[in-house]
């Protein structure tokens, strides 16, 4: 889940994901969008849904954690300086 700019659609949010061009990122969809007065009235909750998977090993917690954070991290920081 990431609070995001009213203005900011699903579609930018997910063309951002997949820009990262993530090795391990296979899928991104979404959950729910969440508004309410104490995000602010330009703001909203986007929960996004990822599947990891690397095809040729298994992966450990560890990765995922950090490759989930590196692309929440780049994304928001991407669509924060539009």
């Amino acid at each position: 889940t990431v609070t995001v700019a009213e203005a900011i659609t699903y579609e930018e949010m997910k063309e951002a994901v997949e820009s990262l061009k993530s090795p391990l990122l296979e899928i991104v969809s979404l959950v729910a969008i969440f508004r309410h007065e104490k995000l602010g009235p330009d703001k909203k909750n986007m929960t996004l849904r990822f599947v990891f998977r690397d095809r040729f090993k298994t992966i450990s917690q560890e990765e995922v954690d950090k490759e989930h954070a590196r692309i929440i991290a780049e994304t928001v920081a991407k669509l924060t300086t539009k």
